[in-house]
C-alpha cells in the first residue's frame, strides 16, 4: 500500500525548523500537502499558539480549511509545531489566534507554516498544488485584519443588509455531505424566496426595526472594512476565486462572501431609487441614499463586486476524485464535469421558482378565504339542527334551501353571517393586493420606480461574457506583489482551472522569461489575448519587445484599461480569425501599416507641486519647456492637419488626445470645454510669435514667458496645464503622422516609426523596423489616434486593409 494514501503521523520532538520539515517530508511528484491541526484554547489564559503538522494526500479527499491573508512585516511571533517554534508574521499570528477563538479545534492549511519557505524545490512542487488546495478546502478564511469598533459595526451592518437580498444559487459549491442536486438547490431557493416574502410581509414594527438597523453604519466604517490591503495583493486573488465557500474574517466578526455581495447589491440598488421603508422619514432616506452613492462609487466597493462576478463566472469541478459533489445534467443526459455558479443559476431557473412560490401563496390565501367563508354556512346547518328550549318559531324556507328563522334572533344571525362573509372577502382582496405588491417587489424589476427593501438578485449578465478572464488579467496587471515573478506564480491555480499550461514555477528563471512563457501560454489557449500587446513598451530584461512587463505596467500605462478588458470580456474578436504564433523570441502576427510618424514632440517634464498644490519654484524651467513642446505640436496641427473621416474637429481631436480617450463634442462637460478652450486659445495665440522666435533664438522665448504668465493668471487653466504635463511626463508624447492624423504615442517614438494595426489589438500600435532585419519589428507601445480607437473585428474588416505577416522581436 502506498503510504501517501494515509495521513502521515508526525514526529514530535525538539527540532530546528529545517529538521522539522525534514522529519515530515512531502513525497516528490505527489498530491500530498502538510496540514496544521490547531487544538482549541486551553481553559487557562494562554496567548501561545500550538499545533501539529501532518501529511495528507489530496487524492484521498481529506477534510481541511485554508487561510488567505497578507503576510505583512516579519515579527517575533511564533507557533509551536511538533516541538519546534516556527516564526510567523504578526498578521498570520492574529489570524490563527482569531480562528482558534472562534472555532476551537480546526485543521488548516496556511502557506507560511505548511510549506518550507526556505526550500526552493518544495516551493516549486507546492505552488502548482495551491489551486487544488483552495478548491477543495471546506472553507477559505479571508483574514482582513485585527478589526476595530468601526469594522465590527460594518460587519454587523453587512449581516443585516444581506438579509434584504437573495442570490439565487446553491452556495457553498460543495458541503461535504454528499452530492448536491438541482432539485435540492431549487428547494433551498424556494424557501429562501419564501423567507424574503415573510420578512417583507411582516408587521410594520419589525420592518421599522430593520430600517433603523440599516441606518446604524456610517460610510467611513464600511469603507474602512472594504478597503483592506488583502484586496490589492496578487496571491489573494486565486485564493478567493477558487474557494467553494469564502468567509471574510475581521477580528472576531465573520461574514461570507455571499453575504457581502448581497449587502453591497442592496447598497447599489438604493443609490438610484428610494427604498420603500416603513418608519424612516423622507429626509433620512435621502441622506442614506447619498451615503450609499458615495460608497458605491468607491474603488473598494467596485473591486469587491467585480471580485464576486469573477468568482461566480469561473468554472468549478462537479466531481472530486471520481465522486460527484454536484449532479448537474447536461444535454447528453450525463452529469456535467464542471460548471460555473453563473451557469448553475441558469439551470435553477429562478424565474420558475419565483412563479411557483407566487402561485402557491395565492392558492394558500384562496384556500384560507374559502375556508373562512364555508365555516359560517356550516355553522348555520349545525346550529339549526339543534333544538332550543324556547317557544317554537315558524320556519320559512330560505332562498338557499335552509330553514329561515323569524324574529330578532334570525335577523342578528343572518347579519352576523353577512358580516363574516363580507369581511372575509374584503380581507381576501387586501391579502391578494398585498401579496401582489410584495411578490412584485421580490422580483427586483429594474423598471420599477421604487426599489424594494427585500428582493432576490436577478442574473442579467450575458453568459457569453468572459469576466473571469478579465479578472485574471487584472490580477496580473493591477495587484501588488513583493516579487515580480509572483504576478504569474500567484495565479497558477487559475491558469490550471482555465486549462492554460504553464511551466513549473521556478524563482531562479529570469522574470522576462517567466512573463514570456505566461504570455505565450495565454495566446496559445486563446488568441484574443494578443490584445495584451497594449501593455508593451518597456519589456523586462532579456525579453523581446512584445512581452509586457506586468511589474511596471500599473505605473506607466496611460490608456484606459477598458481598451484592454472590454475586448476580451465581450469577445469582440473571433479566435478562429486570428493568426498568432510564437517561436522563441519571435511573435508572428497579422498587421497592416497605416502611416508613419512625421513629427514627434520632445519628452514632457514632470511638474512637482508644493503643499498648496502650486508649482514648486524649481519647476519654472520645466513649465516653460512643456509650453514650448505643446506650442510646437499645436502649431503643426493647426497648420498641416485637415479634417477627414478620422477627426470630428481639430479642437475636439486635441482635447481627446490630451485625455487619451474618445469623447464626442456633445458629450464633453461644459466646464471642461471652457477650460480647454481657454488654454488652447492661449497656446494658439502666442504660437505664431513663438514659431518666429525659435528660428533665431535658443532657450525660452519671450512668447513662452508671455503665454506662461497668462496661463498662471487663471488658476483653473494652470491646474489643467499641470495635469496635462504630468499625464504625459515619462509615459507618452504627441505626434502628427505623414497623412495628417494627430495622436499620442510612446515617449521614445521618433520620426519614421510605423503606425500600424495588429489583428486582434483594439488600438493602433507603434512599430520600429529593425535595421538588421527588414522583416522584423520591435514594439514601442500603443498609440491614441482620435477616431481610430476601440477597434473590433467588424470595424477592421470594413477598413479594407492590406494585411501582412509581421514578425515581432
Amino acid at each position: 500500500m502506498d503510504d501517501t494514501n494515509q495521513p502521515r503521523t508526525p514526529t514530535i520532538g525538539p527540532f530546528t525548523t529545517a529538521q522539522l520539515y525534514d522529519s515530515i517530508p512531502i513525497p516528490p511528484s505527489s498530491q500530498c500537502i502538510r496540514v496544521l491541526d490547531i487544538p482549541k484554547r486551553p481553559l487557562a489564559a494562554d496567548e501561545c499558539l500550538t499545533g501539529t503538522l501532518r501529511i495528507v494526500n489530496l487524492r484521498n479527499s481529506p477534510k481541511f480549511t485554508a487561510l488567505s491573508y497578507v503576510w505583512g512585516k516579519s515579527s517575533d511571533k511564533t507557533i509551536s509545531c511538533n516541538g519546534c517554534d516556527i516564526n510567523i508574521t504578526k498578521s498570520c499570528y492574529e489570524a490563527l489566534f482569531s480562528l482558534r477563538e472562534k472555532y476551537g479545534d480546526l485543521t488548516l492549511w496556511v502557506d507560511a507554516v505548511c510549506i518550507n519557505q526556505d526550500d526552493a524545490n518544495e516551493l516549486a512542487q507546492q505552488i502548482p498544488l495551491m489551486g487544488e488546495i483552495y478548491t477543495w478546502a471546506e472553507a477559505v478564511y479571508i483574514w482582513l485584519g485585527d478589526g476595530s469598533q468601526a469594522t465590527d459595526k460594518a460587519m454587523e451592518y453587512i449581516r443585516a443588509a444581506s438579509q434584504h437580498r437573495l442570490f439565487p444559487a446553491g452556495i457553498p459549491w460543495w458541503d461535504g455531505t454528499g452530492p448536491i442536486t438541482v432539485d435540492k438547490d431549487r428547494n433551498q431557493l424556494w424557501w429562501g424566496m419564501f423567507s424574503l416574502y415573510s420578512r417583507s410581509a411582516r408587521d410594520r414594527e419589525k420592518r421599522k426595526h430593520d430600517a433603523v438597523v440599516l441606518h446604524a453604519c456610517d460610510r467611513a466604517s464600511l469603507l474602512e472594512l472594504l478597503d483592506q490591503t488583502w484586496l490589492h495583493r496578487s496571491w489573494t486573488f486565486q485564493e478567493v476565486i477558487l474557494a467553494p465557500n469564502p468567509i471574510l474574517v475581521c477580528g472576531q466578526e465573520h461574514v461570507t462572501l455571499l453575504q457581502l455581495h448581497q449587502a453591497l447589491t442592496f447598497i447599489q440598488d438604493s443609490t438610484s431609487q428610494f427604498c420603500n421603508e416603513d418608519g424612516i422619514s423622507i429626509v433620512a432616506r435621502g441622506e442614506r441614499r447619498r451615503e450609499h452613492r458615495l460608497i458605491a462609487s468607491s474603488e473598494a466597493f467596485k473591486s469587491w463586486q467585480h471580485l464576486f462576478e469573477v468568482w461566480q463566472s469561473i468554472s468549478r469541478p462537479c466531481r472530486r476524485n471520481g465522486h460527484e459533489i454536484r449532479v448537474l445534467p447536461c444535454q447528453t443526459g450525463r452529469s456535467r464535469g464542471s460548471c460555473s455558479v453563473r451557469e448553475h443559476v441558469q439551470l435553477l431557473e429562478p424565474e420558475k421558482v419565483y412563479q411557483s412560490l407566487r402561485n402557491w401563496l395565492y392558492l394558500a390565501v384562496l384556500f384560507y378565504v374559502l375556508l373562512l367563508t364555508a365555516l359560517p354556512l356550516l355553522a348555520c346547518v349545525v346550529i339549526d339542527g339543534f333544538s332550543f328550549e324556547m317557544p317554537p318559531q315558524p320556519k320559512v324556507p330560505s332562498a338557499y334551501g335552509l330553514p329561515k328563522r323569524r324574529g330578532w334572533i334570525g335577523v342578528l344571525w343572518h347579519l352576523s353571517i353577512a358580516f363574516i362573509v363580507t369581511s372575509t372577502w374584503i380581507f381576501m382582496a387586501y391579502i391578494f393586493a398585498r401579496l401582489g405588491m410584495v411578490s412584485n417587489d421580490l422580483h427586483l424589476d429594474n423598471g420599477r420606480r421604487q426599489n424594494p427593501v427585500y428582493g432576490w438578485i436577478r442574473q442579467t449578465e450575458d453568459l457569453t461574457q468572459q469576466i473571469h478572464l478579465v479578472g485574471l488579467l487584472q490580477a496580473m496587471r493591477d495587484r501588488k506583489s513583493t516579487k515580480p515573478q509572483d504576478r504569474v506564480f500567484a495565479v497558477e491555480g487559475v491558469f490550471q482551472r482555465l486549462g492554460i499550461r504553464q511551466p513549473t514555477p521556478d524563482y531562479n528563471k529570469p522574470t522576462g522569461e517567466i512573463y514570456r512563457d505566461a504570455f505565450v501560454s495565454l495566446i496559445e489557449r486563446k488568441p484574443t489575448f494578443v490584445n495584451l500587446l497594449i501593455d508593451c513598451g518597456l519589456s523586462p530584461p532579456s525579453a523581446p519587445s512584445w512581452v509586457p512587463d506586468w511589474s511596471t505596467v500599473a505605473n506607466r500605462s496611460w490608456l484606459p484599461s477598458s481598451y484592454l478588458y472590454s475586448s476580451i470580456e465581450k469577445a469582440r474578436w473571433s479566435d478562429d480569425h486570428l493568426e498568432v504564433s510564437a517561436s522563441g523570441n519571435t511573435l508572428s502576427v497579422k498587421g497592416a501599416f497605416l502611416r508613419t510618424a512625421e513629427f514627434c514632440t520632445r519628452p514632457f517634464d514632470k511638474i512637482e507641486l508644493d503643499d498648496a498644490d502650486n508649482p514648486a519654484p524649481p519647476m519654472q524651467e520645466s513649465l516653460h519647456n512643456n509650453i514650448q513642446v505643446l506650442s510646437r505640436w499645436i502649431i503643426k496641427v493647426t497648420r498641416d492637419v485637415i479634417l477627414n473621416e478620422v477627426h470630428e474637429s481639430i479642437p475636439c481631436a486635441v482635447f481627446n488626445t490630451f485625455n487619451g480617450s474618445s469623447t464626442s463634442i456633445s458629450e464633453i462637460d461644459p466646464r471642461q470645454k471652457d477650460v480647454f478652450n481657454t488654454f488652447y486659445n492661449i497656446i494658439r495665440r502666442h504660437g505664431v510669435c513663438f514659431e518666429k522666435e525659435v528660428e533665431t533664438m535658443c532657450g525660452v522665448t519671450p512668447a513662452t514667458h508671455t503665454a506662461m504668465q497668462e496661463i498662471a493668471g487663471d488658476k483653473t487653466c494652470l491646474d489643467y496645464f499641470i495635469k496635462i504635463c504630468n499625464r504625459f511626463a515619462g509615459k507618452r508624447g504627441l505626434f502628427v503622422s505623414s497623412d495628417g492624423a494627430i495622436g499620442s504615442g510612446p515617449v521614445d517614438m521618433a520620426e519614421g516609426d510605423t503606425i500600424s494595426i495588429i489583428n486582434g489589438v483594439t488600438v493602433p500600435m507603434i512599430l520600429r523596423e529593425q535595421e538588421t532585419d527588414r522583416q522584423g519589428y520591435v514594439i514601442l507601445g500603443p498609440a491614441y489616434i482620435d477616431g481610430l480607437m476601440d477597434l473590433t473585428e467588424v470595424k477592421v474588416t470594413s477598413m479594407s486593409l492590406d494585411w501582412k505577416t509581421v514578425m515581432l522581436h
